[in-house]
């Protein structure tokens, strides 16, 4: 199965809808809050039941992850 990743609208409202936080830390999202870092990647959507496992990329399938949750997650449920 080819990988699917969410489009810009459907993170905004990820993004929205959890509130800008990390759903796995509770971190706050918001770049002014916090400020970038020079290895800081922007990718505030990660899949609750994995792409790879085939997980759709709609809303409803998605939360609001940091990169650094999203990555050490990996391929988990």
């Amino acid at each position: 199965m080819a990988r699917t990743n969410f489009s810009d609208e459907q993170r905004a409202e990820i993004f929205m809808l959890d509130r800008a936080a990390c759903s796995y830390s509770g971190r706050s999202l918001w770049i002014a809050d916090y400020g970038i870092d020079p290895g800081y990647q922007i990718d505030w959507a990660d899949h609750i039941v994995p792409a790879s496992r085939g997980g759709k990329s709609i809303v409803e399938n998605g939360v609001a992850a940091s990169w650094l949750h999203n990555y050490l997650r990996g391929n988990g449920r």
